[in-house]
């Protein structure tokens, strides 16, 4: 504490460090309180540009893309 009194800098950039963690988890507190794909789904929506307008355009990632989501799909086995 009495090195973060002294120097300025060191505060602000502990600060800076803590405000960025809170608003990181923040964010993933907000994105887990939806509780269904859907709900997730249009959280995401609402954060690309172009919401404000009512027109969001969407592309598809290229197949060599790293940002490709591949989701497990659960299989129903009936009674065993």
């Amino acid at each position: 504490m009495a090195l973060m009194t002294r120097d300025k800098r060191i505060l602000g950039n502990y600060l800076g460090f803590i405000c960025n963690k809170a608003q990181f988890l923040s964010g993933r507190l907000r994105f887990h309180s939806f509780h269904t794909i859907k709900g997730k789904f249009a959280s995401y929506l609402s954060t690309l540009p172009g919401v404000s307008s009512g027109k969001v355009q969407l592309t598809a990632p290229s197949r060599n893309s790293p940002n490709i989501l591949v989701l497990p799909v659960p299989r129903w086995r009936g009674n065993r």
